[in-house]
């Protein structure tokens, strides 16, 4: 298996926490997932958070990506969140 498998592999673990943990508490009904060259957007529409402090969820989140070399945005508003993994093309 390539790095790349392995490190999708990961990232698709840890999107698949970050559903649970991120849209389950803001009552999200709907997720949507987009995919454009080694980025993966994940939108809810949940009612978001405005809490600038980050919980464990959220650094728990950001320590998985770093771990794959990758990048993670957080974008929260009244109307829902996005998480956008940013994996390396390389490995």
């Amino acid at each position: 298996m390539s790095i790349r498998a392995v490190r999708s592999l990961a990232a698709a673990a840890g999107v698949m926490l970050a559903l649970g943990v991120c849209a389950a508490p803001a009552g999200a009904k709907v997720i949507h997932e987009g995919t454009d060259s080694g980025t993966d957007h994940f939108t809810d529409d949940g009612c978001g958070f405005i809490d600038a402090r980050e919980g464990r969820g959220l650094i728990n989140m950001r320590t998985r990506a770093r771990a794959l070399d990758a990048g993670l945005d957080i974008a929260s508003s009244p109307s829902g969140t996005t998480l956008t993994l940013h994996l390396p093309l390389s490995g």
